[in-house]
């Protein structure tokens, strides 16, 4: 269904071409006008396409193992610092609240039993960079000294429950519901497609049977 929204539209653009064209509106302007859209909503599906086609080829090639997820984490944040996406000072945590342990730095992480999981680790590495790079967009748009950003891990019988925090700008209330919807963008358009955060609902659903939530 990831490919109706775009379709729905070419068809429509389609119609109001030909309409126009019936009653004799239709210019050069504005026939460049919808040709634009038409093209802007092509190029939307080639993105898609090109983006599940390398996500998926990637996730194929690696097996369900076993592996703290903490330390997806970790990895993730520490690449996405490397990368320098924010200029300000970032201040993070990791804390495993079943042992109360909170690790500011990441190089201090460590193994617990509870938090390990048997899961294809590209589909979990996705999930957490696309969280934690919205994350750090966010905070690097605040107009706070400094970013902080914190992942808590939670455990009650057999679920696992990741909560992550920042200090960015946030997400208008008549927004957030949208967030995980495919296509939707809180940001530049022509940079970015809205297809991350629905990229990660359909992993945690479809292959980590869990569900996902967003709140100010």
């Amino acid at each position: 269904h990831h490919w109706r929204q775009p379709l729905n539209k070419i068809a429509l653009v389609a119609q109001f071409i030909e309409d126009e064209f019936n009653n004799g509106q239709l210019n050069k302007e504005t026939l460049s006008h919808y040709i634009s859209d038409i093209m802007r909503l092509v190029q939307q599906m080639s993105d898609i396409l090109q983006g599940f086609q390398s996500f998926f080829a990637k996730s194929q090639h690696d097996e369900d193992r076993e592996y703290d997820i903490k330390f997806i984490a970790r990895d993730i944040i520490n690449l996405l610092k490397e990368e320098v996406l924010i200029k300000k000072p970032l201040k993070t945590r990791i804390t495993c609240m079943v042992h109360n342990l909170k690790f500011e730095e990441e190089s201090m992480v460590i193994p617990c039993n509870e938090f390990k999981i048997n899961k294809n680790i590209s589909l979990v590495e996705q999930v957490f960079l696309n969280l934690l790079k919205n994350s750090i967009e966010s905070i690097s748009l605040s107009e706070r000294e400094y970013g902080e950003l914190i992942v808590e891990f939670y455990k009650q019988e057999d679920v696992i429950t990741v909560v992550l925090k920042d200090n960015g700008v946030g997400i208008d209330e008549d927004k957030i519901t949208k967030i995980f919807d495919p296509f939707f963008t809180t940001k530049e358009t022509a940079i970015h497609t809205g297809l991350g955060l629905y990229i990660v609902m359909v992993i945690v659903k479809k292959h980590l049977n869990g569900s996902i939530k967003a709140q100010n």
